[in-house]
């Protein structure tokens, strides 16, 4: 307990007037009587004194004490100075309200009689004035969750709480203060309040008990969703009301549609009449690139505590039908007889095929000439073959979704080039399949505007065949005398404008007609040191020439000779033996031409001597 200088100065006056007054009458041998006085008696000391803290304020409390008439008060703010009188009261409660927060004050109280005498004073006793406060989720008004978080304001005294989900907390225990704690709420959606008070070192307690309520909602739905009829399917543009029906305010809501994200309102907005009625309701402007067909609206909506509700479709769907969007057409010449076009590639959601229409005027549109038609997104080029040389040809592309809109491409023209004559193509060496029958095959046209092969045979200058097909390229000629007649044969190309080009000629000789042998020269050394020889001759005019073989032996019998080379080429003369021992070594040459049909004339021998 702590005394102040005042008290402590009083009673050590007391002590030195009874002791000076006991030696007084033990120093006298008789009393001297005076006059009786009357008798004063100072009255009893409050007993019970308690202080209460609050915003402000410090309320003290006492009992009633015998013969007082009035209280007096003595107060310090600090721990250093000796309490002073500060007010007196006749009541038994005393409201300070010249206090700051945060400060300590001390306080005594003394009863004071009819006499006007004064006992003794209470005990010394304290509190500090603060804030008190108490907030559930950070002062939130709605809380979807039981488990709630607490925050507690007190002054910096303050050392234990105590809580309550009712006002009257007499009866809960009193726990260490903290300015966070956990706190569960009853059960069952509605308002929950939470109560505190607070006591400090000194055992002061709040005076006002503090409270917050907050809104317990555990779980939000959605009773329907609705999209206003329309006659007929909607386009960009329309207006369509979207409503979500969840009979919570404050919450928010949106709808989906067919990858349309559209939020809802419930204040008065965006074409909602009533706010605050639980209807979330949206106007929605169906947009330039609205393109779907029969789609639910699906309601979605998280109440004001953050509960999600199940999202729910529409029993009315929605169907917007947008035309696709036009392509850009190129077309561009390759050829006399051919044009390229291209597009860029359509990016409709609903995309069904491609058409592509011509004319040979700039009218073009879809009861023109169809000259393609795909379902493929990115086939994208097409190459318009089989047109007429130096004409301009107009096109235009149609992009048809499923729906059956479409959407068609500005016309684009091009002009094919000036007729040109086809090129040649190369005929082969005719072949026997037969004892009557010549087999004569040619190199494919490439020739954008093919009309056909003209296929003729000499002698007599006969049209034996026209074929129309481009890939069509052998014809198998019957009914020949191949042992005793030659025959020559060409292939003329056509084009659609009667333009043609002659290939080559080739021939075919009867068999043991025409072949003769040819002349070789002596072999002649290729270098100083002889190291090979050279063997020339002369070249063969047989119409159905095949090979020079050339033939060597170390004697003069044809019979012993070894095969050294095979040369197919008419116009390749010699040939360079480089194989032998030409310096002591004598050698023989023969060089027999072939045929086609294998027969074969050989040379006369010629001989290589290294010492002649």
């Amino acid at each position: 307990m702590r005394y102040s200088k005042q008290t402590i100065y009083r009673t050590l006056r007391r002590l030195s007037v009874m002791t000076a007054s006991l030696l007084f009458l033990i120093s006298c041998s008789r009393t001297i009587e005076r006059p009786t006085k009357p008798e004063f008696k100072a009255p009893t000391t409050p007993e019970g004194v308690t202080v209460g803290i609050g915003d402000r304020k410090i309320i003290l409390s006492w009992e009633s004490a015998a013969e007082a008439v009035k209280y007096r008060l003595y107060r310090v703010g600090n721990s250093v100075d000796e309490l002073r009188l500060y007010d007196s009261t006749t009541a038994t409660t005393y409201t300070d309200r010249n206090v700051s927060n945060g400060v300590t004050y001390y306080y005594q109280v003394a009863s004071v009689n009819a006499d006007g005498l004064e006992g003794v004073r209470s005990p010394e006793i304290s509190g500090q004035a603060g804030v008190f406060s108490i907030a559930l989720e950070n002062d939130k008004q709605y809380t979807k969750s039981r488990a709630v978080s607490l925050s507690l304001t007190a002054p910096a005294t303050v050392s234990a709480v105590r809580l309550s989900a009712s006002s009257n907390l007499s009866d809960r225990p009193w726990l260490p203060y903290s300015s966070t704690r956990n706190w569960e709420v009853s059960s069952g959606d509605g308002e929950k309040t939470v109560y505190a008070e607070f006591r400090d070192i000194s055992g002061a307690t709040s005076v006002d008990i503090v409270s917050d309520d907050i809104i317990l909602d555990t779980r939000a739905v959605i009773d329907s969703v609705t999209v206003s009829e329309m006659a007929g399917p909607l386009s960009a543009g329309d207006t369509v009301v979207l409503s979500v029906a969840a009979g919570e305010t404050d919450g928010e809501s949106s709808v989906q549609v067919a990858g349309f994200s559209i939020d809802c309102y419930d204040d008065g907005t965006h074409g909602d009449r009533t706010g605050g009625d639980g209807i979330y309701i949206r106007n929605w402007e169906v947009p330039f690139d609205a393109d779907f067909e029969s789609q639910a609206a699906v309601g979605r909506f998280t109440d004001r505590a953050g509960n999600t509700a199940e999202n729910r479709s529409s029993q009315g769907l929605l169907t917007v039908r947008r035309a696709p969007d036009p392509v850009t057409v190129f077309a561009f010449t390759e050829s006399e007889a051919r044009i390229g076009v291209s597009w860029t590639q359509s990016e409709a959601d609903d995309f069904e095929y491609y058409r592509l229409f011509r004319e040979t005027t700039s009218g073009v549109n879809n009861h023109s000439t169809m000259v393609f038609s795909t379902g493929s997104r990115t086939a994208t080029t097409y190459a318009d073959t089989g047109l007429t040389a130096g004409t301009n040809y107009y096109y235009s592309v149609w992009v048809y979704d499923q729906t059956g809109l479409m959407a068609a491409a500005p016309v684009v023209s091009a002009r094919t080039d000036e007729n040109t004559a086809p090129q040649a193509v190369i005929v082969s060496e005719p072949t026997d399949v037969g004892t009557s029958q010549l087999r004569i095959t040619w190199t494919a046209s490439t020739e954008e505007d093919f009309a056909s092969y003209r296929l003729y045979r000499s002698p007599g200058t006969k049209l034996i065949s026209i074929i129309s097909t481009r890939t069509q390229t052998q014809y198998t000629d019957d009914n020949l005398d191949l042992e005793n007649e030659s025959y020559q044969y060409w292939v003329e190309v056509w084009d659609r404008s009667g333009v043609f080009t002659k290939s080559n000629t080739v021939s075919w000789a009867a068999s043991g007609t025409g072949l003769q042998a040819v002349t070789v020269t002596t072999p002649q050394p290729v270098d100083p040191d002889s190291a090979s020889v050279r063997i020339s001759w002369t070249p063969s005019d047989a119409t159905n020439f095949e090979s020079y073989r050339v033939y060597r032996s170390s004697t003069n019998q044809r019979s012993s000779a070894i095969l050294i080379g095979i040369i197919s080429t008419r116009t390749e003369t010699q040939y360079v033996d480089g194989n032998g021992d030409f310096t002591s070594e004598t050698y023989y040459y023969w060089v027999a031409v072939f045929d086609t049909k294998g027969v074969s004339v050989d040379s006369s021998p010629v001989v290589w001597d290294p010492n002649p």
